[in-house]
Order: structure tokens, then C-alpha cells, then sequence
């Protein structure tokens, strides 16, 4: 007589299944394994700070006054790499961009681990906070 074997599931198989499963289960647990260090490898290589910075437009984070100002300037700011690349006192140099204004965005900057004034290297360098409740 066969011996059957049943799962927490409900599900019944016989001895001589065994090995097929466990094969099957083997395969499935080596693509597993290989998809989580795909993705691994993705989000390594994903994000840079550099681009990521580039692609977030001041619009979205700061308030309308903030926003005019920084882009009718002469040297007009669209996009976060933009602005922590400028200086307090360029900025404070626009028309209508006060100290509230640029305590506005030093807070927000801060609240990213930025600051103003900073260096390609700073900014490749820089451990980035709270970067996913801006998208």
C-alpha cells in the first residue's frame, strides 16, 4: 500500500512524489534567492545623489513666494542639485528672498542632510534623509 503524506494546506502526495517536490521547491527558492540579489543590485545602483537631486523641482517642495524668487533671479534655480549648489548670500540677493525665505529652505535642506554651498563631492558624498516623501 502507498504511503501519502499531507500538507498543513490540505494538499496529499505520495511517497514517490517526494522528490520531484523537493526538486521543485529547490528551483523555486534559487530563483528567490537570485531575484533578491538582483534587486539588491538595482537599488545599489539606482540611486545617486546627484541625479536624484536634479530630478526634484523646487516646485513641489517649497512654498509659491520661494518658488518666484528663486526662478525669476538671474540666475534662476529649478531643481534641488541647483540650489544647495548656491550660496546664502546669492540667494538672499534675489528680489522678494528674505530671511524667511532662506530659513524656509536651509530647514527643508536640513531635514535631507544638505546644506547650502556644497561641493559635487559633498553632495555624492551626503547620506540623504527622508529623500522617499518627496516623490
Amino acid at each position: 500500500m502507498a504511503q501519502f503524506h499531507e500538507t498543513g494546506y490540505g494538499r496529499r502526495f505520495f511517497d514517490h512524489e517526494l522528490p520531484e517536490l523537493n526538486k521543485n521547491l529547490n528551483r523555486i527558492a534559487d530563483a528567490l534567492e537570485k531575484l533578491a540579489i538582483e534587486k539588491e543590485k538595482v537599488v545599489e545602483n539606482e540611486f545617486d545623489n546627484i541625479s536624484f537631486l536634479k530630478s526634484i523641482k523646487i516646485d513641489r517642495v517649497f512654498s509659491i513666494r520661494v518658488y518666484n524668487s528663486l526662478t525669476t533671479s538671474r540666475n534662476p534655480k529649478y531643481n534641488l542639485f541647483e540650489l544647495v549648489q548656491s550660496s546664502e548670500t546669492e540667494l538672499l540677493k534675489n528680489k522678494h528672498f528674505g530671511l524667511k525665505s532662506l530659513w524656509e529652505v536651509t530647514e527643508f535642506l536640513k531635514s535631507m542632510n544638505l546644506d547650502l554651498d556644497m561641493s559635487i563631492e559633498q553632495i555624492e558624498a551626503a547620506k540623504l534623509k527622508n529623500h522617499t516623501t518627496i516623490l
